[in-house]
């Protein structure tokens, strides 16, 4: 057993870590790096022995920790500092209480992978509007300037396209047989489509997506699929946290790929309750879900490298999560604020 210190302290480290990355437009890289080198100092250096020959870190966290990017915990703001990714995987385990609720599969997944992207949202998407030239504009700056599109919206209302959505959908299907994956692109990508599927047939089942996240009533935190028919009529495109819990799920793995998918409300002993922790709840046996919001365009780079360490290399999704973020280290989005805000919950030790 070794001693932290004050709670107080490691949980004020913790806030202001997650706070900087979550704010990086307006918070500078190097204010950015001292308070992951400040987290780092109270919960990693005091262990640095006892972890050094270890290549997996599984972190239990409790109360404000649970907003902490273990991966991204670096050990000094200079140049020669790195990050914990870098030496080590990284992964979290949620509360005991879902671990001891596992149960043992009653029967095997039939189906590789149900893949929902690229839903349609707003009234001038241009497979809505055959004259919408705005919205291709809009799509085609958004890949030039990877950052500016981000999967979430404080207004749902105003959701964009994601067009990389597409891009990291098809790149994740040429891993797969075909005959394996069910796809939900587009006007297919509604609430309806994704609930009736027979969540429980799925080994995988990966959702790229807006979302929001409530840390109010966590049950309303919700993927946000097609908010429009082919008619251009609106229609409820909300997958919330409540409505998992009237499905059974029996996937290796679900990845929430979009903003805030790992928040919600934090409960004592439990975590925080949204979207990561009802599939967890409900069978899954790892969640990726993000702890701010993620860019589309390096969120489907990312997304791309973890299932090609995953199905490719045989990985496992700790690993393959780690081997994703310093592929982005090593490349364009080296930022932790891009790369870090994904974490891989496990319930399978």
């Amino acid at each position: 057993m070794v001693d932290l210190g004050p709670t107080p302290k490691v949980s004020d480290a913790a806030r202001a870590y997650h706070e900087a990355l979550r704010s990086f437009g307006s918070v500078g890289i190097s204010e950015r790096l001292k308070a992951g080198e400040a987290l780092h100092r109270l919960i990693v250096r005091p262990v640095s022995e006892l972890i050094s020959s270890k290549r997996t870190l599984l972190f239990a966290p409790d109360g404000v920790l649970h907003y902490a990017p273990f991966a991204a915990l670096r050990s000094s703001s200079a140049a020669s500092g790195r990050f914990l990714v870098e030496t080590h995987d990284v992964a979290v385990i949620p509360s005991i209480r879902i671990l001891l609720d596992k149960h043992r599969r009653d029967h095997a997944p039939t189906k590789d992978m149900l893949l929902v992207n690229d839903p349609v949202y707003g009234p001038d998407d241009s497979r809505l509007a055959p004259s919408g030239a705005t919205t291709k504009e809009q799509e085609k700056k958004a890949i030039r300037w990877p950052l500016s599109l981000f999967r979430g919206a404080a207004d749902v209302s105003q959701l964009r396209r994601l067009p990389a959505t597409a891009e990291e959908a098809s790149a994740i299907v040429s891993l797969l047989p075909p005959s394996g994956v069910d796809r939900l692109e587009g006007f297919a990508a509604t609430r309806d489509g994704f609930l009736k599927s027979e969540l429980d047939r799925y080994r995988f089942i990966h959702v790229a997506s807006h979302a929001v996240a409530d840390s109010e009533f966590p049950q309303l935190s919700a993927l946000i699929l097609s908010t429009r028919d082919r008619q251009g009529r609106e229609i409820d495109g909300r997958v919330m946290a409540a409505d998992f819990m009237h499905v059974h799920l029996n996937a290796d793995v679900v990845i929430l790929s979009g903003c805030d998918t790992a928040l919600g409300k934090s409960v004592v002993g439990e975590g925080l309750i949204g979207l990561r922790y009802v599939v967890l709840a409900r069978g899954a046996r790892a969640v990726i879900g993000s702890l701010w919001p993620v860019p589309d365009q390096a969120t489907a780079q990312l997304m791309t490298s973890f299932y090609s360490s995953l199905l490719r290399e045989k990985a496992s999704v700790a690993t393959a999560s780690s081997v994703a973020m310093r592929a982005m280290l090593a490349g364009q989005f080296n930022d932790p604020s891009v790369w870090a805000a994904f974490a891989a919950t496990i319930s399978e030790l």
